[in-house]
């Protein structure tokens, strides 16, 4: 009697243990934070011919993560059900069982007693291994458990204009592009060039833009800065991209807008110097209008040939130009900030005589630590362009229009000039098309 109370005991307690290790399959998804608001996907919940209990799918956050990534976590949730369903119906078809050999044990008697009591046996023992699985695999590893959320790269569209079909690119700039602006490119001033490029072209005829003649333009805030004079033309692309990034959640955004206003109020380090340096936005406009360098100011010296800058366009604002400089690897072709060896050596010094007050933001110290590794190492063979922007900060201006800095059409050019964001909008097509470099 005391051995057949001790198997019960025993088989109480082992059924109790099972119960409270209930498997829990569980969707998780990347929990890297989630930043970048999508507003422009659409999405769709699966609908299945044949509804499982106790399945219903999410709705899909229109996010995407640190790498790009959106996370769909509807595989998991229907293999979740899948499997808690399956777990029901094993259960349900056990008692069941049970209670056949129960009866059969009552009403028979020798050996169909004795292959009742074995058969129960088995069922518990085939129990015992259906319910504990989740417990073994879950000892193993957590991860044997875990349905994790699909990740789907997020590619982001190239917005390009409408045009009639059958024109060619010069054909498309020369009759100037749909947008605020509704004028066409003008000629006036461009007689002195042997050419006028199709990206010269859309730009002029976009934007309003004529050779000596200042750039039409409008002061803005950006990012609690005050007096930002850009393009009026671009205006609504600078706002969009900045509420874009004041309104994420993603911490390094967060963080840098508030390093970008320290900035403005001269409270920031900065990596050009140990001394306080205001330096959070600038445009370089003068009275010359497109087709002159900013460095002929007084007066206006028309150039030879017709290049672009964007800055006399009214198109560009440098971002933090105290810490993101523009030099290059080999044969600078910009000296005013050095060749990128003494440049990354300046940084370098400047950041750890700085460190503790780099540490007041420190998701930014941390990517300055690592950019500047890359930095010694020709910003890993050009793959990493120095810069303390965050990524998602370039890709919002980037996915709205913006060509950074970091980005030229000379893919060889170990150059970064990571403070530098130039509006390009629908002319940003014919950007790499014979057209330099800002």
């Amino acid at each position: 009697m005391g051995v057949k109370s001790g198997k019960k005991t025993l088989l109480i307690v082992g059924v109790a243990t099972i119960l409270l290790l209930w498997p829990q399959a569980t969707v998780l998804a990347d929990t890297t934070t989630q930043a970048t608001l999508l507003e422009e996907v659409k999405t769709f919940k699966p609908g299945l011919e044949i509804r499982l209990p106790g399945l219903a799918f999410s709705d899909l956050a229109k996010t995407v993560d640190s790498e790009g990534f959106l996370h769909i976590p509807w595989i998991g949730e229907f293999l979740k059900a899948i499997y808690n369903f399956g777990l029901a119906i094993v259960s349900i078809v056990a008692v069941v069982m049970i209670i056949m050999q129960g009866a059969k044990i009552i009403v028979s008697g020798g050996e169909s007693k004795v292959e009742g009591y074995k058969k129960i046996g088995q069922i518990v023992v085939g129990l015992f291994i259906v319910w504990g699985s989740y417990a073994i695999l879950y000892t193993i590893n957590p991860a044997l458990v875990e349905f994790k959320a699909l990740r789907v790269k997020y590619i982001e569209p190239i917005l390009l204009p409408d045009y009639p079909e059958g024109l060619t690119d010069e054909e498309v700039a020369s009759t100037g592009v749909p947008g605020s602006y509704t004028g066409a490119f003008d000629p006036t001033g461009t007689e002195k060039y042997k050419n006028v490029p199709p990206y010269a072209k859309c730009l002029m005829g976009k934007y309003n833009l004529k050779v000596n003649v200042k750039t039409e333009t409008q002061n803005i805030s950006l990012f609690g800065v005050k007096g930002v004079e850009v393009n009026k033309y671009s205006v609504e692309a600078w706002k969009k991209s900045e509420k874009e990034i004041m309104e994420s959640s993603d911490p390094e955004l967060k963080e840098y807008v508030i390093f970008i206003k320290d900035t403005a109020a001269g409270t920031a380090p900065n990596l050009y110097s140990t001394k306080k340096q205001r330096g959070a936005a600038s445009t370089l406009l003068n009275a010359c209008g497109f087709g002159y360098a900013r460095k002929k100011i007084n007066p206006c010296v028309q150039n030879t040939s017709l290049t672009r800058d964007m800055h006399q366009a009214g198109l560009a604002v440098d971002f933090v130009y105290a810490s993101n400089g523009d030099f290059t690897w080999g044969e600078s072709s910009n000296e005013n900030s050095g060749s990128a060896s003494k440049q990354c050596a300046k940084y370098k010094a400047n950041y750890e005589a700085q460190k503790t007050e780099f540490d007041r933001y420190p998701l930014l110290s941390k990517r300055i630590a690592a950019m500047l590794v890359s930095c010694f190492n020709k910003f890993d063979n050009g793959a990493n362009p120095f810069t303390t922007h965050p990524k998602k900060f370039i890709d919002i201006f980037k996915r709205n229009g913006f060509v950074w800095g970091g980005d030229w059409c000379n893919k060889t050019s170990l150059r970064t000039d990571s403070m530098h964001f130039e509006y390009w909008g629908e002319c940003k097509s014919l950007r790499c098309k014979n057209g330099p470099d800002s």
